[in-house]
């Protein structure tokens, strides 16, 4: 007691006032990393749209065009949060993604995102017509990195096409829509939300899409189920007068199994909210299907399972 009387005569002393409250904790910040290219307008979107519905959560965003290595800048404990791929984020947990040869247990999901279609486009000059006849052909992949050169290598072992079977490069996509058009390229692979506005540039001189499918996709995907039948519409692109069948790719929103549980509660539940409206302008993110959200390739965060149980009773 004596102790005690010393230290609040010593306090007093000094100016304090016993019957002010202390300095309210800063809530934590989530550093979460978009994989739609480093334009600030996605990242001023979002984290805008975040802020506003968060409420003990602090969102710092950032971009980059590199779903992949978004997961690496997770694993390394660059940012707390990322989006990129199912693919990615499945062969990453299971250790086979290349460049992270030990499995990466510590990922877990947030939210699935809509499917984003694998378009290759091809010369206007070339005869190919199917996948297998890209053996030996003059081809982009998609920058390092990216969701692209990982999804494309995918889609070419359906086929028993290796990358060594190939001509290849790894270029951004404006570039290899640009060599494509102008004949330096056979063909470069996008792998995204439709319609892209390279890909309608090398439609209107005379560019095709290729179409992805038959008994060597569907024996894939038995294995890599994370490859989705995909249709592109008649229409989406100029001179395209019916559908494209390919295969897409889910996105999906991923964090750290170690972020705090209710922090990832609040992260999903304003996630959900953001990506309700109808005005958010992320064309990624459009057409998302929330009903499906939980379903991902790999297992939930307990806080976003939280959350979409708490959803589930409330309908």
């Amino acid at each position: 007691m004596f102790l005690l009387g010393v230290t609040v005569l010593s306090t007093t002393a000094c100016g304090w006032n016993a019957e002010e409250p202390a300095s309210a904790p800063r809530p934590p910040v989530v550093r979460v990393v978009h994989s739609w290219g480093d334009d600030t307008t996605y990242t001023e979107i979002i984290q805008t749209a975040l802020t506003k519905s968060l409420k003990n959560v602090r969102v710092h965003m950032s971009g980059t065009n590199a779903s992949v290595t978004n997961v690496f800048m997770l694993r390394r404990g660059e940012a707390e949060a990322v989006f990129t791929f199912s693919d990615a984020a499945y062969m990453a947990s299971v250790g086979q993604i290349p460049g992270m040869p030990q499995p990466f247990e510590e990922i877990r999901a947030i939210a699935g995102l809509p499917t984003r279609a694998v378009q290759i486009v091809i010369n206007p000059q070339s005869r190919i017509r199917s996948v297998p006849e890209l053996r030996g052909a003059h081809v982009s992949l998609g920058p390092p990195g990216s969701g692209a050169a990982l999804t494309s290598a995918f889609v070419l072992s359906a086929f028993g096409i290796s990358l060594q079977d190939l001509n290849a490069e790894r270029l951004e996509f404006r570039e290899g829509a640009r060599k494509v058009i102008a004949g330096g390229l056979d063909a470069a692979f996008w792998n995204g939300s439709f319609p892209n506005a390279n890909i309608a540039e090398a439609m209107r001189h005379g560019a095709r899409l290729l179409e992805v499918t038959g008994p060597d996709v569907e024996r894939f995907r038995v294995e890599y189920p994370f490859l989705k039948p995909s249709v592109i519409p008649a229409g989406t692109y100029p001179g395209m007068d019916r559908p494209v069948h390919t295969v897409g790719v889910d996105g999906i929103l991923v964090c750290r199994a170690s972020l705090d549980e209710s922090v990832v509660h609040e992260l999903t539940r304003a996630f959900f909210e953001m990506v309700s409206r109808t005005d958010l302008g992320v064309r990624p993110l459009n057409r998302m299907n929330l009903s499906q959200a939980s379903s991902t390739a790999i297992p939930l965060h307990p806080g976003a399972a939280r959350y979409y149980r708490e959803r589930e009773l409330l309908r």
